[in-house]
């Protein structure tokens, strides 16, 4: 593992390193990791364009206001959405992608803990964790294949922890928290190995 020292010098070097105007589009970051995350971008690059989407517009505005705090050069855009709908997700991804011709970075941390069903009858947690990300992996490969830099997809989730897959419990339906986590660990990790191979261009993380 890098040290926190060494990783800083090199996000110091990134302002020459990489050109103006970098777009990142971060899911899940009005809190936690997305939220710092998105402010470590906002904070090493030279005016970024940051799009991101949370549940709360007053979390939204907040961090808003504090990235023009961090880097007034850039450009911040919250978008107030529901991600269990895929419909949703495809919206918003349409949206961007009628804005932008690239990507460089989608970064996706949002997750939840929850028994209950969305409204297309999938579980909660999984519908958020797995389905979701799949959904925005897809939407936006084609922009991340043509950034000239970065070209990351990051999945902040319990990578390394992946367990067995209930193949008769996709959906992981009243199952124990340990089992749930490794079998939606395993999914994801699969999943993105599977994108991975059709866009060898784009670094995929988990």
């Amino acid at each position: 593992i890098l040290s926190i020292d060494l990783i800083r010098q090199s996000n110091a070097h990134n302002p020459t390193t990489f050109p103006a105007g970098l777009v990142a589009f971060f899911v899940g970051a009005t809190s936690g990791i997305g939220e710092q995350s998105l402010k470590a971008f906002a904070k090493y690059f030279n005016k970024p364009c940051i799009y991101f989407i949370g549940r709360s517009q007053e979390a939204g505005n907040q961090i808003v206001s504090d990235c023009e705090v961090i880097n007034p050069t850039g450009e911040y855009i919250f978008i107030k959405c529901d991600i269990t709908s895929p419909k949703r997700i495809d919206k918003v991804c349409q949206d961007i992608k009628n804005k932008e011709t690239t990507l460089n970075l989608l970064f996706i941390s949002a997750g939840i803990l929850a028994n209950g069903k969305t409204e297309d009858g999938l579980h909660l947690s999984v519908a958020v964790i797995y389905y979701c990300r799949l959904r925005f992996i897809v939407n936006m490969i084609p922009l991340l294949r043509k950034a000239s830099h970065l070209r990351r997809v990051v999945n902040a989730f319990v990578g390394a922890h992946e367990g067995p897959i209930g193949m008769h419990n996709i959906q992981a339906w009243n199952i124990p928290l340990t089992a749930y986590r490794g079998q939606t660990a395993s999914m994801v990790t699969l999943m993105l190995e599977v994108v991975a191979r059709s866009a060898p261009e784009v670094t995929f993380t988990h």
